[in-house]
């Protein structure tokens, strides 16, 4: 072997090893996160605790009929400092709204707590990153979608919308004269009865939002999903039962799927409540069009 030959093949060396390493590195890492996420992976404990003037949260969880972790906030309307906030319209492209996490949402408008809002589109998933919209791409809702008074789409039949009024009440019936913000989805309670909209009867991870029979507390639930042996998701109507058992007098179904998460300000930064599952990562959030915001008071 020839001088040049040896010096060629040791700069190939230095080259080709590192690329190897990486390569096997990422290998495991895959393979050991197939591993918890299939097989080692644990339900968490159930939990019960208040994280705001007037708002509780309950984590519930159950292994039948299926491994199923739910999540329930209860917010008193009438709780000093509560005020509730769906997404600005910021149009461009042609459409209404930019896409974005529930944790940037959460964060940008200095919340305390939100969850995902409409169905929207566009919307395609084809890969870990090929996917659509990513952070502020363009994108529409389907149904009324109102934020400070200013609102585009509009409530449909099987699609009701839920109306926050700037003098502070909550109600699903028709829209105050001092609309302040409204959110819909597919219809799940109506007066206390099972009333499902349009929508296909599979298990997934599911968000809702409900109101009790008084319209004195508003009720945001998100189930978890497509994880197993953690939490397999629920039906809609198995979703509307967990809302009617929860006190839902009204309730919808909003988007769910990749785009379902509940996350909460903690220490001045978003913390997730729930286990979001986009793309098949635990704990990436899917960018969505619309969501529903509470503001709230420390605890004393």
């Amino acid at each position: 072997m020839t001088p040049e030959v040896s010096r060629l093949r040791r700069a190939l060396l230095v080259i080709v090893a590192p690329i190897l390493l990486l390569g096997a590195g990422a290998g495991l890492g895959v393979a050991a996160y197939l591993v918890w996420f299939n097989a080692l992976r644990r339900q968490p404990a159930p939990l019960q605790m208040p994280l705001f003037q007037g708002v509780t949260y309950e984590r519930r969880v159950s292994r039948s009929p299926r491994p199923v972790v739910s999540h329930l906030v209860r917010v008193r309307i009438d709780a000093p400092g509560i005020r509730f906030f769906v997404t600005r319209p910021r149009p461009h492209g042609g459409r209404r709204l930019r896409a974005q996490t529930v944790s940037g949402f959460l964060e940008r408008n200095h919340l305390q707590l939100a969850i995902n809002g409409d169905f929207f589109r566009p919307w395609r998933s084809d890969g870990l990153w090929d996917y659509y919209p990513k952070e502020g791409d363009p994108v529409d809702v389907y149904g009324l979608s109102c934020s400070g008074r200013r609102c585009h789409g509009r409530a449909t039949p099987g699609r009701p919308a839920l109306y926050f009024s700037c003098s502070g009440s909550v109600s699903f019936r028709r829209p105050p004269r001092d609309l302040c913000h409204a959110i819909s989805g597919i219809s799940l309670l109506r007066d206390g009865q099972v009333h499902l909209g349009p929508i296909p009867a599979r298990r997934h991870p599911r968000t809702a939002v409900a109101l009790d029979r008084e319209e004195r507390h508003l009720l945001l639930l998100v189930v978890d999903g497509r994880q197993p042996g953690f939490s397999e998701g629920v039906t809609p109507r198995e979703l509307a039962l967990l809302a009617r058992g929860a006190g839902g007098h009204n309730a919808v179904n909003l988007d769910g799927g990749g785009s379902s998460a509940l996350v909460m300000e903690k220490d001045g930064k978003p913390h997730q409540l729930s286990s979001p599952i986009h793309t098949r990562l635990v704990g990436r959030e899917r960018p969505v069009a619309n969501h529903l915001g509470v503001g709230a008071r420390t605890l004393p």
